[in-house]
């Protein structure tokens, strides 16, 4: 009820509902794989495609992503934290888990 009386705090709630759903990447926590699952094949087969038999296979977590977003994006929503896969000097570094497809 006391919405009524800020009006600006209600179209700032109203607006950030409607974009966080409209914006939301889709997730699908029932199909998720994870690392760990795959850790020792993942091993196999990066060795057996001539990856360095010395480079550590790892997972990384989540961090805020610096991709350029639509404009509705940026002032929809906060921004995005990805796991980004790559490779230096010291290993291959990959997700820790991935939900973002229906399917296995």
């Amino acid at each position: 009820m006391w919405q009524i009386f800020q009006p600006e705090e209600l179209v700032g709630k109203l607006w950030h509902r409607w974009a966080d759903r409209r914006l939301r990447t889709p997730h699908f926590p029932s199909e998720k794989v994870t690392f760990e699952s795959f850790q020792k094949s993942l091993g196999v087969c990066f060795r057996g495609f001539g990856g360095e038999s010395g480079m550590s296979i790892a997972g990384t977590a989540p961090k805020a992503s610096g991709h350029r977003r639509s404009l509705l994006d940026r002032f929809g929503s906060h921004g995005d934290r990805t796991s980004n896969a790559f490779l230096n000097r010291q290993g291959v570094r990959l997700p820790n888990a991935i939900d973002l497809f229906p399917h296995r």
